[in-house]
C-alpha cells in the first residue's frame, strides 16, 4: 500500500507542478525560457523517482522471497534527495539559460514554446539586489 501511494503521490506532484508552472507561464521571453527549464526538470525528476518506485513496487510483488525490493527502496529515497539537491543546484545554471546535456556542451532544448509569437520584441528581467 505504502509503495502503491508514493508512486501516486510522486506522479501526482510532477504533474500538479507542471500545470501550474503551464497555467501561470509570463509572456516575458526570458521569464518563458526559464519556467520552461523548470517544467523539463520537473518531468525528469519525477519520471525518474516514479519509475524506481514502480520498480520496487514490482520486484516486491514479483519475487517476495528475496530482498531486492529492499535495495531499490532505499534508492528510492535517495533519489528523492538527489532530485531536490540537482535542482537546487542547477538554479543559477537555469537563469543564465546554460542548461547543458552531460554528454556534451550543447544547451538543452527548449521544449514548450507554443505561446512564444504573443511575447513582446523585446523584454529583459531587471534585478534588484
Amino acid at each position: 500500500m505504502g509503495l502503491s501511494l508514493s508512486t501516486l503521490v510522486d506522479i501526482m506532484i510532477t504533474t500538479f507542478m507542471c500545470y501550474f508552472f503551464r497555467r501561470n507561464r509570463p509572456t516575458f521571453t526570458d521569464t518563458i525560457r526559464i519556467i520552461d527549464a523548470l517544467t523539463f526538470w520537473t518531468i525528469q525528476n519525477g519520471s525518474m523517482t516514479s519509475t524506481a518506485t514502480i520498480a520496487t513496487l514490482i520486484c516486491w510483488k514479483v519475487m517476495p522471497q528475496n530482498l531486492i525490493f529492499l535495495g531499490l527502496h532505499f534508492i528510492v529515497a535517495k533519489l528523492h534527495a538527489n532530485s531536490l539537491l540537482a535542482t537546487l543546484n542547477a538554479r543559477k545554471q537555469i537563469w543564465n539559460g546554460k542548461q547543458h546535456t552531460p554528454t556534451n556542451d550543447r544547451s538543452m532544448p527548449i521544449v514548450f514554446l507554443e505561446n512564444f509569437e504573443h511575447a513582446p520584441e523585446s523584454s529583459t528581467i531587471q534585478q534588484e539586489f
